[in-house]
């Protein structure tokens, strides 16, 4: 009897071990599994417009919702690995946010030739063996890319500029693909909140935060030194700038009223009209300005007119006594902005020279398109346009 009593007894033991346990592991499986319930019905992300709404993520589907700068809310991928960019700006700001390993296809402006912008200098090996998605330039303004290109390369995401919201919708419709539109409007100086906005959206949705809040510090840290550089400066002399580009280039008369360079550095800019514009030569005649700056995008139309209307240019007092400076070209396919903070220090340097005796404009220059487009374009862009210099000193030089 005590055997078989010993025997029952660890029969009993053993069960009621087991009951435990499996007791334990039913425990263990519930509270995991509540954890993980959790986890997922609070998954969020962030876009950037309108005050960092939060959106919510689709765990069954592995998307996510953005608000882009036209205020669309946009399902994209959680990860995004291929992007197509259409417009003027779009490839711009995705290459300053250093993430052109992402492209998979890109304008005909951008394959074709690298000239006149510091981004695709920098990144034109790539961008010339890429598929072509799109037209670009002047008469390509919203039209979004080419619908048959961009389905063959399977984009992710497109990117698109200058698009209101009723068009972004018509090219994602068509495409079946999620179009994002960013922003890239004028600007007044280097603290541009619409542009900070689109970089940051264009972050987050490339996994590039980071390096877009490194970019805004980086603008943000220009400005502020611009402006402490010239924050004593009482006596400001009148400048004007000419031959500014307009989807094409112009001579002389062709201006712009609120010029970031001019605005960065608190200088006197004779035309006070907002955006581009033609001012009445006459004007120029009138107004006198102290100094005249020439875009060099539009060296070749100036130089010409120069010849052959020798007497107009000499009644300037600026061509009179040498105050006639050129600049490396601020818009070339929309507004290149790291050419532009690059301009505004070499304009600095010819006006103030007490207050930029410390810089060097071609160092400098390489500094900022390092910061901005990741490589040191200075010189490739000073062979194609001249470089910063005295318009007497490249007038006839070919």
């Amino acid at each position: 009897m005590k055997l078989t009593h010993s025997n029952n007894w660890k029969k009993i033991s053993k069960l009621s071990v087991f009951a435990v346990i499996m007791a334990l592991l039913m425990v263990t499986v519930s509270m995991a599994g509540c954890i993980g319930g959790g986890a997922d019905e609070n998954v969020k992300t962030t876009g950037t417009d309108a005050g960092n709404k939060q959106v919510g993520a689709d765990a069954s589907s592995d998307l996510i919702e953005i608000v882009d700068t036209q205020g669309r809310t946009v399902k994209i991928p959680k990860t995004v690995n291929r992007v197509v960019c259409s417009g003027a700006g779009a490839l711009r700001q995705i290459s300053y946010l250093k993430a052109t390993d992402l492209v998979v296809g890109v304008e005909t402006i951008d394959h074709d030739s690298a000239f006149g912008r510091p981004y695709t200098i920098a990144n034109y090996e790539t961008f010339k063996e890429l598929p072509i998605t799109g037209l670009g330039g002047g008469k390509d303004v919203g039209n979004g890319p080419y619908p048959e290109a961009t389905l063959v390369v399977k984009p992710d995401v497109v990117f698109v500029v200058n698009i209101d919201a009723t068009k972004a919708d018509s090219i994602q419709e068509k495409l079946g693909i999620p179009v994002v539109v960013l922003a890239y409007d004028e600007i007044t100086n280097f603290n541009d909140e619409k542009l900070f906005n689109s970089l940051t959206i264009a972050g987050k949705i490339l996994d590039r935060n980071e390096r877009a809040e490194e970019l805004i510090n980086i603008f943000k840290d220009y400005q502020a030194d611009l402006t402490k550089r010239t924050a004593g400066v009482t006596e400001k002399p009148t400048v004007y700038v000419g031959g500014i580009c307009n989807r094409g280039s112009h001579g002389v008369d062709s201006t712009k009223g609120i010029f970031p360079p001019f605005e960065a550095i608190g200088l006197h800019n004779i035309v006070t009209k907002p955006g581009h514009s033609f001012i009445n030569p006459e004007t120029l005649v009138a107004e006198n300005p102290d100094y005249i700056f020439i875009d060099e995008g539009s060296f070749e139309n100036i130089e010409k007119d120069y010849n052959e209307n020798p007497e107009y240019y000499a009644s300037l007092g600026a061509f009179q006594n040498g105050k006639v400076y050129c600049t490396l070209p601020y818009t070339y396919y929309s507004t290149n902005y790291g050419t532009a903070i690059v301009d505004a220090y070499y304009i600095g340097k010819v006006v103030y020279p007490e207050q930029f005796a410390d810089i060097n404009p071609e160092e400098k220059a390489d500094e900022i398109y390092t910061a901005i487009v990741g490589k040191p374009v200075y010189n490739e862009m000073a062979k194609t346009y001249g470089g910063f210099a005295k318009f007497d000193e490249l007038v006839n030089k070919n």
